[in-house]
C-alpha cells in the first residue's frame, strides 16, 4: 500500500549553550518488506522543547523548532531561550506523510547532548504558532555550541545572493529578506549549516463592517451588520472576522447594541478594531433621510468612536452638549426651522471619514413665558394712596426675551386697598401668555414717640425722691397725638429702678409704645468712730496669740446704726508679726471701711527635756554606742526639733562625755545637757598568790615580772564582780584565761595599743622598764588545764613554756577576762628561767 514504513530517528542530541538550545538530529527512511514503493526520505524534522519541563505537573509552555538539513545530511536548528534546561522530543515525516518520534531516551530527555557544529539561529524575535514572525528579527550563528566570532572566518548571503558580508555577531535582517545562507570559510572541510528561513509579516489585516455608520429615529431598530476581512499579500493568511464584545448605549430609555470586530492574520498582526456607530434622532421619522421634532431634535452619536464624532448643521459644526456619558455625543437644536445635518467620525484604517446625512425640522408650539412679581405690599405716602414701580419680563425659547403688556402700568399711583395688575407676552409663533399679581396700598405707620433717656435721682427720705419728666407724640397723618405715661410725671419713685411705660395712638389705631427707667439711689456710706489702738501681745498659744478688742461703730444717714463686721475677728488667733483688721460696713448700697494693726511678739525660748546623766557598759573595743531620746516644745510653735551633740547614736567612748542640745522656734534659742559615761562591765581580784602582781604601768602593764621556771605548773587564781550590781561571777564557762608571748598579747588586743599607745617593746628583759623590740623566733605558750572555780575564786593550773632562745623573746602574758569582755580584766608578765 504505497510507503507504509515511518522513518528512523537514529540519533538526536542538543546542547545548551548561552541563552540558546542547538540540535542535530540524525533520520533516514528504509524501505520494508510490506512497501510497494521505495520510501519517499526524510522531508521534515520537528523538534518539540518545553521552556517549562514538569514531570507531574501540566504547567508546560512547548515551542516547535523547525530543523534545517545540512549539507552532511543532518538535521540541524536552534531555539534562544533563558531556559535551557529544559525537555524535549524529535518528529520527524517522510514524504508520504509517516511520522517517527524520539523514543530511544523516551519521550522527554534534557538538553545536554552533542552541539551541533555550526547552526544559524533566531536570537530575537515575536514569533507566531505558525511560525510567522511580527516584528524585526536578529539572527546569530553558533559553532559547536559557542557563539561564533570573527575568528571563524564564516560569511553570510541574503536570499541566495553572490554578495556576501563577513560574520561578526548577531545582525538584524532587513526587511524583504526571507533566507539567509551561512558558508564556512574557503577549502574547509566544516559542513555549512542549512540555509536560515524566516517568514515575516509585519502587515496587519483588514475588516470592512457594513454598515459602519447607521440614521435611526428614538426607539427605532439598527440595520444588521456583516463584516469581511483581508490580509495583503504577501502574507500570513487571515481568520474571518472576529466579534467582539458590544458597545451598550443607553439613549433616552432605549438600548442599542453596536459592534465591534476585528481580525488576525497566521502572524498574529490584529487588525485595528472597526465599531460600529449609530446616530438616533430624538424626533420622529417624516422619509427615508427626514426626521421631524416638536420645538427641539437632540441627536445622539453613540459608539467607540463618538468621542471622535463631528456633527455639522448646516455645514457648521455644532456646539455639543456637556455631561453626556461615555460612547456618546449629543448635540440638541432647539430653535424652528429646517437644517441639513451631516455626522462624521473617523476610518479605523486611516482613510476619509465615514460620513452620513439627514435632514430635520423644528416646528415650534412652546408658548412664551411671562414672570411677575409676587404680591407687592407698600405704605401709603399720603392720602392718594402711593406710586408703586414693579418689574415683569417674557421669554420664549426660540425668540428670546420678550416684553409684556401690563395694566395698570408700573410707575402709575396706587389707592388705598387691593388692586389686581394682568401682564401678557406673545410670540413671533403668536403663542400668547398671560399672569397677574396683586398691588396691596396701606397705612400701618404708627405715631413717632419721643421719650427721655433713663433718669437717677438721689434719695431724698426713705420714700425716695420726687421725678418730673417729659414725653411728647407726633404722626404723619394726624395733626394732634398724645403721650401718655405710667407713672406720670411729679409722681414719687422709691429707691431703686423704676420703669415708666409711655403710648401714643393715631386715628388708624396705630401704637407706638416707649419706655425709661427712673433710678432712685443711696450713694453717702455710713460714718464709722475711731478704729481702736490694740498694745503688741506676747505669744500665748501655738501659732501665736488669741487677742481680743473692740470693734468701731456704724451710722448711716438713711438705715440708721448699721453692723460692723472685723476680720480677723475679736478674740481670733493672729501669727507673729503685725496683722492688719479691717472692719466694713454697708447700708446695703454704701459701703465704708477702716483698718487697724495688731502686733504680735515672741520672747520665750522652748522647753527642752533631756534624760538624766546615763551610765552604760562598753560593747565594743572603744565604747558603746548609746541612743537617747530628747524633745522640745516652744509655746508658739508647738514641738520643735531638738539638736544633740554627740547625736542619738553615736559611739560613746569610755569615760564621760557631756552631751548638749539646743532648740530654737526661729526667734529664741535654749540648751540644755546631760552625761553619757561609758563603763567596762566587770571589776577584777588578781590574780592571787603565787603570782606577784605589784603595780600597774602607764601603759595598763604590770611593773612586777614573775619569773618562774620552765615547765612549773603555776596556779592562777581570781575573782570577779558586775559593775551593775556588785554580784560576784562564779559560772566557769562566762571566764577565760590564756598564756601567751607579749607579742601574741599584742596582736590580740590592738585597741589597746591605739587607747593608750602599748608600744612595741619588751618590759621583761629591760630593768630600765625600757621595751626592746619582739623577736619572731619563738611564740610558744604555755599549756593551762581546764578552769574550776573553788571557793569564791576561780581556779586554773599553767604549765610554763620552754625558754626562749633569745633574752629578747623572754617575756610572756597571763591574762584573763569574762568572755565578751572588749579588753583584758587582769594582766601579769613572766620571765622563764
Amino acid at each position: 500500500a504505497g510507503d507504509g514504513t515511518r522513518p528512523f530517528i537514529q540519533e538526536s542530541t542538543a546542547s545548551p549553550a548561552a541563552g540558546v538550545v542547538l540540535f542535530r538530529v540524525k533520520a533516514t527512511d528504509q524501505r520494508s518488506v510490506n512497501d510497494t514503493i521505495d520510501p519517499t526520505g526524510v522531508q521534515r524534522v520537528l523538534v518539540q522543547y518545553d521552556e517549562t519541563p514538569s514531570l507531574t505537573g501540566t504547567a508546560h509552555r512547548w515551542r516547535a523548532i523547525e530543523l534545517q538539513q545540512d549539507s552532511s545530511g543532518d538535521w540541524v536548528g536552534g531555539i534562544t531561550t533563558p531556559n535551557t534546561d529544559g525537555r524535549y522530543f524529535v518528529q520527524a515525516f517522510d514524504g508520504a506523510g509517516n511520522q517517527a518520534i524520539s523514543q530511544f531516551k523516551g519521550n522527554f530527555y534534557r538538553a545536554n547532548g552533542v552541539s551541533p557544529k555550526a547552526v544559524a539561529v533566531v536570537t530575537e524575535g515575536n514569533q507566531s504558532v505558525t511560525g510567522w514572525y511580527q516584528s524585526g528579527v536578529k539572527v546569530g550563528l553558533y559553532i559547536a555550541g559557542v557563539p561564533a566570532t570573527p575568528a571563524d572566518l564564516y560569511t553570510y548571503r541574503f536570499n541566495g545572493s553572490a554578495t556576501t558580508t563577513p560574520y561578526t555577531e548577531p545582525f538584524d535582517v532587513p526587511e524583504g529578506v526571507t533566507s539567509i545562507t551561512f558558508d564556512p570559510p574557503a577549502a574547509s572541510n566544516t559542513v555549512a549549516p542549512p540555509p536560515l528561513v524566516i517568514e515575516k509579516d509585519t502587515v496587519a489585516p483588514t475588516t470592512d463592517l457594513q454598515p459602519k455608520i447607521d440614521v435611526v429615529a428614538a426607539g427605532e431598530a439598527l440595520k444588521p451588520t456583516t463584516c469581511t476581512a483581508d490580509d495583503a499579500d504577501p502574507g500570513a493568511g487571515v481568520t474571518d472576522c472576529t466579534i467582539l464584545d458590544p458597545t451598550v448605549v443607553d439613549v433616552g430609555g432605549n438600548t442599542y447594541s453596536l459592534t465591534n470586530v476585528n481580525a488576525t492574520d497566521g502572524a498574529d498582526n490584529t487588525s485595528a478594531t472597526e465599531s460600529q456607530t449609530a446616530v438616533i434622532v430624538s424626533g420622529t421619522r417624516l422619509g427615508p433621510d427626514s426626521f421631524d421634532g416638536a420645538n427641539d431634535i437632540t441627536i445622539v452619536v453613540g459608539g467607540p468612536l463618538a468621542p471622535q464624532a463631528k456633527v455639522f448643521v448646516n455645514d457648521v459644526e455644532a456646539t455639543y452638549d456637556e455631561g453626556t456619558p461615555v460612547n456618546i455625543k449629543s448635540v440638541t437644536i432647539d430653535s424652528p426651522g429646517s437644517r441639513a445635518v451631516r455626522v462624521e467620525v473617523p476610518n479605523p484604517d486611516g482613510g476619509d471619514p465615514i460620513t452620513i446625512g439627514f435632514g430635520v425640522v423644528v416646528s415650534d408650539t412652546i408658548p412664551p413665558t411671562v414672570t411677575v412679581p409676587s404680591t407687592i405690599t407698600v405704605e401709603a405716602t399720603g392720602p392718594t394712596g402711593s406710586i408703586v414701580n414693579y418689574t415683569a419680563t417674557g421669554a420664549d425659547d426660540s425668540d428670546g426675551p420678550l416684553t409684556p403688556v401690563c395694566a395698570p402700568a408700573s410707575g402709575s399711583t396706587f389707592a388705598l386697598g387691593t388692586t389686581s395688575v394682568t401682564c401678557t407676552v406673545t410670540d413671533a409663533a403668536t403663542n400668547a401668555t398671560s399672569a397677574s399679581f396683586d398691588v396691596i396700598v396701606v397705612d400701618s405707620t404708627a405715631p413717632s414717640l419721643v421719650t427721655p433717656t433713663d433718669i437717677s435721682a438721689e434719695a431724698t427720705g426713705p420714700a425716695g425722691a420726687e421725678v418730673t419728666f417729659t414725653s411728647t407724640a407726633s404722626d404723619i397723618a394726624d395733626s394732634t397725638v398724645v403721650s401718655i405715661c405710667t407713672p406720670a410725671s411729679g409722681s414719687t419713685f422709691g429707691l431703686g429702678s423704676t420703669v415708666v411705660e409711655c403710648s401714643a395712638t393715631d386715628a388708624s389705631g396705630n401704637t407706638s409704645t416707649g419706655s425709661f427707667t427712673v433710678t432712685v439711689v443711696d450713694t453717702t456710706p455710713p460714718v464709722l468712730t475711731p478704729a481702736p489702738v490694740v498694745p503688741t501681745n506676747e505669744g500665748n498659744t501655738i501659732g501665736g496669740a488669741t487677742v481680743p478688742y473692740d470693734a468701731p461703730i456704724a451710722v448711716d444717714a438713711v438705715a440708721g446704726e448699721v453692723a460692723v463686721e472685723c476680720l480677723p475677728a475679736s478674740g481670733s488667733l493672729f501669727p507673729l508679726g503685725t496683722t492688719t483688721v479691717r472692719c466694713d460696713t454697708t447700708d446695703g448700697v454704701n459701703a465704708a471701711a477702716t483698718s487697724f494693726e495688731i502686733t504680735v511678739r515672741d520672747t520665750t525660748a522652748p522647753t527642752i527635756t533631756v534624760p538624766s546623766n546615763m551610765q552604760v557598759t562598753a560593747t565594743t573595743k572603744y565604747g558603746a554606742t548609746v541612743t537617747y531620746t530628747t524633745s522640745a516644745f516652744d509655746v508658739v510653735k508647738g514641738v520643735v526639733t531638738t539638736t544633740c551633740t554627740p547625736a542619738s547614736g553615736s559611739s560613746f567612748v569610755f569615760g564621760a562625755t557631756t552631751v548638749t542640745c539646743s532648740a530654737t522656734d526661729g526667734v529664741n534659742t535654749a540648751t540644755k545637757s546631760f552625761k553619757v559615761t561609758v563603763v567596762v562591765g566587770y571589776r577584777y581580784y588578781g590574780f592571787k598568790s603565787p603570782v606577784n602582781m605589784g603595780l600597774y604601768d602607764t601603759y595598763g602593764l604590770n611593773y612586777w615580772v614573775n619569773t618562774v621556771a620552765a615547765g612549773r605548773n603555776v596556779p592562777f587564781k581570781w575573782e570577779v564582780y558586775k559593775n551593775s550590781s556588785d554580784e560576784e561571777l562564779k559560772d566557769v564557762t562566762k571566764v577565760e584565761m590564756r598564756f601567751v608571748s607579749y607579742k601574741a598579747f599584742r596582736v590580740m588586743f590592738p585597741q589597746m595599743t591605739a587607747r593608750l599607745a602599748l608600744p612595741d617593746r619588751n618590759v621583761c628583759a629591760d630593768t630600765t622598764r625600757l621595751l626592746k623590740p619582739i623577736a619572731t623566733t619563738s611564740t610558744s605558750t604555755g599549756k593551762t588545764t581546764a578552769i574550776k572555780l573553788v571557793g569564791d575564786a576561780f581556779n586554773i593550773g599553767v604549765q610554763m613554756p620552754a625558754k626562749p632562745a633569745l633574752a629578747a623573746d623572754n617575756c610572756f602574758v597571763a591574762w584573763t577576762r569574762v568572755i565578751g569582755e572588749v579588753d583584758p580584766g587582769i594582766v601579769a608578765l613572766f620571765q622563764i628561767t
